[in-house]
This record gives structure tokens, C-alpha cells and sequence, in this order.
């Protein structure tokens, strides 16, 4: 029985070999297989793996449409936050769009994409790995145009800048009116720019800032004015002279009349004058020039600089330049006088007092100049001063013959002054309660002699000139 079965099993095997074997054994030596292709064609996936974040927001399997709808919903709603400004009592407000806001996040989303991508590989494996451990969360980009925002500070600057306005000084029936001015407002943009900068940290829906603002003094302050109410210093001179002269002097005068000097300010008395020209007003009239009595345009003019610098001296305000005159003067000893010239002399000063002072000028109709001095009396009670004219040396030249053929044999007639030649100084003298405490030089000065001239009549054609006779000698 088993031999049987032996020989059963043999013949099948043998009619399974002899079926096969054709195509079991053909030769394949000629196919060539290429192991390094792939018959997989499908797409490559175009999700985004899980676990991958940007800015915040969960891209895990969403597609690059997706993604970025989600992300542009995100900034939009950025851009609708809103900068608010209060700067004292305005308030202005921006919108971060409307301050240029802008965004980009292409290249954050393209790295998430490009995990999904690769497939199979220690680059994902890698990137799954940073992932998993938390480093997978990316940030996006985004800003506020840098020149908007300036734009913006500097024109709440300019919208919200108040001038100051200077308190005024005004003298009305001998007495001293006073009216307040206000402070001014200015915005400090570098810090107010610094404040926004830090309020917009992240990006809040509603970043508020508080401007820094300044407050801008006064020049002239209602207090600083308030305290002039003393006389300091007055002089008066008599004006001499033709009337033009003594229109000169009140026009020049006149140009001093209410002016207030700050603390360290200083004033030119030419150029307060202006140029003495028929244009600004002045008529011609006698002048010293070169050591002679000539007409020219403001002729007399250094008649309000002498009596203005004799006021400055009694209220002790200081001198900074000052010219004694060619010739002396009949209004002023010899030293107390000021001479200016336009472009050549000057008399300045400077307020060098503590608080302001108001000078006060004019001329009456009894041909007086007289300037006065207000400030606040800070010198002790009972302290005066005197400025004293002393001549160290004084000669009169006899006067120059001038003979004449327009006038008789007999006649003589002296033209013009005789002006001596003066050595001279000036001394301040102090008094405590009328004793004499002090005494000083201020300065020297030379003037140079102008004999007068003697006209003598040569004609003698003309009848003998006879003198004059006082109704006495009758």
C-alpha cells in the first residue's frame, strides 16, 4: 500500500514540472532592473503636518489656501487695532493701517508646507522631531511704516504747539499798567515718539499713549514787570538851537519812549534812532563834524544820547561804549556828554539789573529832553550818587581874523563859538545819608579848540562904519 502511494504522489510532482517548466526556466539574463525609479505616481501631499503653528495660530492639516486665510485674517484684524494720543487736551487717533501697517509671512508658510512634503526622509523626521519638542512654532513678520508714525508725532506737534504771549508794560498818567500774557505748549516729540514705540510692543487692539509735553516760559512775565515802579536814574537838558534842531532831538527822543530791556538785554541809541535820513523824519540842523559846526541830516541827535547816558549813569546801568564829542557842548559839562555818529560812534548799554527797566522820554514845549528810568530800586536806603564834571585843563585860542570886502572899513563882528580846548574827567561820587563814601574816575577826555572868527570890513568904498550906540550913551 505505501509503495502505491509513493508512486501516485511521483507521477503528479512529475506532471507539475512538465507543465511549468517552459516558462519557469526561460532566460531573463537580458532584463535589467532599475531599483533607483518608482512606479508611484500619486501627488505629493499638500497639507500641513500636525503640531505646526504660525504666530500662534494651529495650521495642523490645513492646505496653503487655507493657511493663508487663516493668516490674513489674523493681520487684518491687527490692522484695525487703533493708536490713541492725548496730547493735553486734544486727542488724536490712527488706525495701525491707516500708520502703514503691513506683513509678511510667505516664508514661514512655505517652510510648513515644505514638511508635509518630505516624505520619507531624515529632513522630516528631523523637522517632526523640533516639532514635537516645541520648536515648531514660527512667527510671521510685521511692522508700522517708521515714517508715518514721525509724520504723525510731528503733526500733533505742530497742531498742539502754543506760542507764549509776553505780559506788557505800559505807563498811563504817571502810572505803571501791567498785563499778563500766557505760557506756551510744545510737545517733546522724542519722547512722545519712545511712549509709542513701547505702547505698540505686540500690537495691543488699543495701544493708548500719553504725549510728553512742555511747558514754554515767558520772555516777559507778569511778576518780572510788576516790579518796576521805582525811578532809578532821570536827567533833563534844555534844547538849544533852531527848530529843526529841536525837532530832531524830540524825534530821536521819541524812539526811546517805552522801551523795556530784559535782564542782559543790551540797546544800540544809534540804531534805536535809525539813520538820521529825510526818509526816517529828520530835518537838517547843526552837527559837529571834524571839530566844525556843519548842517547834516539829525543835526543835534547827540543831544538825546548824552541826557539818555546821564539817566543810565544816576540809575547805574551799565555803559558799554560811549565818545566824547570834537567840541564841548553847551547842554553838558564837559565829560558828562555822549556823542554818536551813525556807523562810527555809539553809545550801548545793557540791562545788567536783576529785574527789567522802562525808559521814559520826551520833550515838553519848553524845549526840555528828559529821560527817565523805572526799574526796582534794590540799592540800600539812604545810598545816592553823584557824577561830577572836572576840568584838568582848559585854553581858549584867540579868534582868527577873517577880513571881509562885503563890509565898511570899522566893522567887526564875531561869527560862530569859541569853543576852548578841555582836558577833562568825570568822577561818581558816592553818598551814605550826604557822606561822601566813594569816589571814582570813570573816564578822560580831550576836546579840541574852535576859535571863533572875527569878520573885519576892508571896503573902502562904502562909508565909514559906525558902532552902534546904546540908548545910555545918547
Amino acid at each position: 500500500m505505501k509503495t502505491v502511494l509513493r508512486i501516485i504522489i511521483c507521477l503528479a510532482l512529475l506532471v507539475g514540472v512538465v507543465t511549468l517548466a517552459p516558462e519557469a526556466f526561460t532566460d531573463t539574463s537580458d532584463i535589467k532592473v532599475d531599483f533607483n525609479t518608482t512606479t508611484d505616481t500619486s501627488p505629493l501631499p499638500v497639507y500641513i503636518e500636525k503640531g505646526i503653528s504660525i504666530n500662534g495660530i494651529d495650521l495642523s492639516g490645513k492646505t496653503k489656501s487655507q493657511a493663508v486665510e487663516l493668516l490674513e485674517a489674523y493681520y487684518e484684524n491687527i490692522a484695525d487695532g487703533r493708536l490713541e494720543i492725548r496730547a493735553g487736551s486734544n486727542f488724536y487717533s490712527r488706525t495701525y493701517r491707516e500708520l502703514g501697517y503691513s506683513w509678511d509671512y510667505k516664508a514661514q508658510l512655505d517652510s510648513a508646507l515644505s514638511l508635509g512634503q518630505s516624505v520619507g526622509t531624515i529632513r522630516k523626521y528631523k523637522a517632526l522631531s523640533d516639532m514635537h519638542a516645541g520648536q515648531m512654532a514660527m512667527e510671521g513678520t510685521d511692522d508700522l511704516s517708521q515714517n508715518q508714525l514721525l509724520a504723525l508725532v510731528s503733526s500733533i506737534a505742530d497742531k498742539c504747539r502754543t506760542e507764549p504771549i509776553d505780559s506788557t508794560l505800559t505807563r498811563e498818567n504817571k502810572q505803571f499798567i501791567v498785563t499778563r500774557g500766557r505760557k506756551g505748549f510744545r510737545l517733546d516729540q522724542i519722547e512722545t515718539y519712545q511712549r509709542i514705540l513701547e505702547a505698540l510692543d505686540g500690537f495691543p487692539k488699543y495701544a493708548k499713549v500719553t504725549a510728553k509735553t512742555e511747558v514754554v516760559e515767558q520772555t516777559v512775565s507778569y511778576e518780572m514787570l510788576s516790579a518796576v515802579k521805582d525811578l532809578l536814574g532821570t536827567c533833563t537838558t534844555y534844547v538849544n538851537g533852531s527848530d529843526d534842531r529841536a525837532w530832531n532831538v524830540e524825534l530821536g527822543a521819541s524812539h526811546f519812549d517805552g522801551l523795556l530791556l530784559m535782564p542782559g538785554e543790551s540797546c544800540s541809541a544809534s540804531l534805536q534812532m535809525e539813520e538820521r535820513t529825510q526818509e526816517n523824519g529828520y530835518k537838517m540842523a547843526g552837527q559837529y563834524v571834524d571839530g566844525q559846526s556843519v548842517d547834516t541830516w539829525g543835526g543835534g541827535i547827540c543831544q538825546v544820547s548824552s541826557t539818555l547816558y546821564q539817566a543810565l549813569l544816576q540809575a547805574e546801568i551799565q555803559i558799554d561804549e560811549r565818545h566824547n564829542h570834537s567840541l564841548t557842548v553847551k547842554y553838558l559839562d564837559p565829560s558828562l556828554d555822549a556823542a554818536i555818529s551813525w556807523g562810527v560812534k555809539d553809545m550801548r548799554f545793557t540791562n545788567d539789573q536783576e529785574y527789567p527797566i522802562y525808559i521814559e522820554s520826551w520833550v515838553d514845549k519848553n524845549r526840555n529832553c528828559t529821560f527817565n528810568i523805572y526799574g526796582c530800586e534794590t540799592r540800600p536806603a539812604g545810598r545816592t550818587i553823584e557824577y561830577v564834571s572836572v576840568i584838568d585843563e582848559e585854553r581858549y585860542d584867540p579868534d582868527i581874523p577873517v577880513m571881509s570886502d562885503e563890509y565898511p572899513v570899522g566893522y567887526e563882528k564875531k561869527s560862530g563859538q569859541n569853543h576852548p580846548f578841555v582836558r577833562s574827567h568825570m568822577d561818581k561820587i558816592v553818598y551814605m545819608n550826604g557822606e561822601e563814601i566813594s569816589r571814582e574816575t570813570i573816564h578822560w577826555d580831550t576836546y579840541e579848540s574852535s576859535p571863533a572868527k572875527l569878520i573885519i570890513g576892508t571896503n573902502t568904498t562904502m562909508p565909514p562904519y559906525v558902532p552902534e550906540t546904546t540908548a545910555a550913551g545918547q
